[in-house]
């Protein structure tokens, strides 16, 4: 995955869900999407999960970034990738000190993560961000490098080149405003990831398994998110006051049941331009494009 650090955002970017495969770019000097574009993808192709085989497909998945691509337009092959959030773990990470040196910095972020994992710690991807603080708090993305390989084989032999790598729900938050206490939500089939952020910072994550339809029900998936924005609010003392809403699975029904569980208007988050619908689907596409390097 993309290393802890400042790096330069490619103008295409590409999600691979377990349903389809989205694609965008943005014009240069531009923040809104100038093209987007769908690919589904053959039933079983792609199984996301933290361990085991994600890609069952690879040239049905290679086929559809070339497809979806060429009818957007490439401007170059460089492309940030953005993965199943149900493919990545994110946590957060408290330390009482951390050196500065990303080169000291990184086995001790690593070490902690280490009896986390339920595979071999050497095996790992990981990429984190340091939110410097009382305690100091590391925003932590691990996953299986076999598991990262398999994402990142098809998009290769399509041409081009992963630079940056990113869950999904990570790459939506690069597209929010994170002065004020504001909940993001975002849903795919099997998995639907939260997100509370404040002033510039995450401040809290928590993935949801949907693979049954009882957990999927707007209903229930509303009353499953609730408890977080309490936790919150008990803990920072303040009221959340803005809640974003994307996903390939962000439907009417879900939006409807969050606004009335929260009490707060759901909103979208979608750059200016043509972009197919559902527009929410392109939210994790849109944040790693505009992104704050």
């Amino acid at each position: 995955m993309a290393t802890n650090g400042k790096l330069a955002r490619p103008p295409l970017a590409c999600e691979i869900t377990a349903e389809r495969l989205l694609v965008a770019r943005t014009a240069p000097g531009e923040q809104a999407l100038a093209s987007a574009a769908a690919r589904p993808l053959p039933a079983g192709a792609v199984t996301p999960g933290f361990s085991g085989p994600n890609v069952h497909e690879p040239a049905a998945l290679e086929l559809a970034v070339r497809e979806a691509v060429a009818q957007i337009g490439a401007p170059g092959n460089e492309l940030s990738l953005v993965l199943p959030d149900a493919a990545v773990r994110v946590m957060l990470l408290d330390f009482d000190t951390l050196p500065e040196k990303q080169s000291d910095a990184a086995p001790l972020v690593r070490f902690r993560l280490k009896k986390m994992l339920p595979f071999e710690a050497d095996r790992a991807a990981v990429s984190y961000q340091v939110q410097r603080g009382t305690p100091i708090q590391v925003v932590a993305a691990v996953t299986d490098a076999a598991v990262l390989a398999e994402y990142e084989g098809p998009v290769r032999a399509a041409g081009f080149n992963p630079g940056v790598v990113l869950p999904s729900i990570l790459a939506m938050l690069g597209a929010v405003d994170s002065s004020a206490p504001t909940l993001v939500v975002k849903a795919e089939s099997g998995t639907t990831a939260v997100a509370i952020v404040d002033q510039g910072e995450l401040r809290l994550l928590r993935t949801l398994e949907t693979v049954t339809s009882a957990a999927a029900s707007p209903q229930r998936l509303a009353e499953d998110i609730y408890p977080s924005l309490v936790f919150f609010q008990d803990t920072y003392g303040t009221q959340i006051t803005r809640m974003v809403l994307g996903g390939t699975a962000a439907t009417d029904e879900l939006r409807a049941s969050l606004e009335q569980q929260t009490g707060l208007k759901a909103m979208e988050l979608t750059g200016a331009g043509t972009i197919p619908a559902p527009r929410t689907a392109f939210a994790g596409v849109y944040g790693a494009l505009v992104a704050a390097d």
